[in-house]
């Protein structure tokens, strides 16, 4: 093994966790970021009830707009 090969070999063994425990923290900190915004978030619509009209629903079919 010559020396580029094992400064290689030690340069992985820093990266390799290093850049683990760096995409775990970036991962927690989406996540967390993510949870929050669903928490926070308020309702898009509100539930609207739809009443029909008797009378309306008959001029409609009378008039053919169905």
């Amino acid at each position: 093994m010559t020396i580029f090969d094992s400064f290689l070999l030690a340069q992985l063994d820093v990266f390799i966790p290093v850049s683990g425990i760096a995409l775990l923290i970036l991962f927690c900190f989406e996540l967390s970021v993510s949870l929050r915004l669903l928490l926070w978030r308020q309702p898009a619509l509100a539930p609207v009830e739809i009443r029909q009209d008797e009378s309306s629903s008959r001029a409609r079919r009378r008039n053919s707009y169905d």
